[in-house]
């Protein structure tokens, strides 16, 4: 398992900021008996804690050494791009599913549930994406940006985070 370096624990801390925001926002739900928007929050808030968790316990390195070992020993490790490409076009196709069924499924909520879902979704996306590890798509999101080490995927994760976060705070002050 990898150490975690600065930029990983700046992460980890955004998810859980954005998981402890989430939760506030579902006790404000809760208290004004808005039961369906604290199921959401309260959901929204598990996800983002399961991913942050992941994140610190390194399982997408994990899931990434066994499908390459389960691909060395099967003997199509050799052809794993073409497997790749395709689960990353049926995972978008997915992801872009799931994400107009619940903006369908929010349409009568709040504009701040709604922007959480999709910074939620965005957020699945880039880990199930990095899961999947394709050499190419590793190059463009894995580079070190600014010298120090720090990856277009942290800011992404960071910025998806803090728009988790945001969206929580803003239905905080409603």
């Amino acid at each position: 398992m990898p150490t975690p370096v600065l930029m990983d624990w700046v992460v980890i801390s955004a998810y859980s900021s954005a998981a402890w925001l989430c939760l506030r926002a579902k006790v404000i739900a809760s208290r004004l008996s808005n039961k369906k928007e604290a199921h959401f929050w309260w959901l929204i808030a598990c996800l983002v804690l399961i991913l942050g968790i992941n994140k610190f316990l390194y399982f997408e390195n994990c899931i990434t050494y066994g499908l390459s070992n389960l691909a060395h020993s099967d003997g199509w490790y050799e052809s794993r791009r073409t497997f790749q490409a395709e689960f990353i076009v049926l995972i978008i196709f997915l992801l872009t599913c799931l994400l107009l069924g619940i903006l369908y499924a929010l349409k009568n909520f709040q504009w701040a549930l709604r922007s959480a879902a999709i910074a939620f979704v965005l957020l699945l996306f880039l880990v199930i994406l990095r899961t999947v590890s394709l050499h190419q798509i590793d190059e463009l999101i894995f580079p070190d940006i600014l010298g120090i080490g720090i990856g277009i995927n942290w800011i992404v994760e960071l910025i998806c985070n803090l728009w988790i976060g945001l969206s929580a705070f803003i239905y905080l002050k409603r």
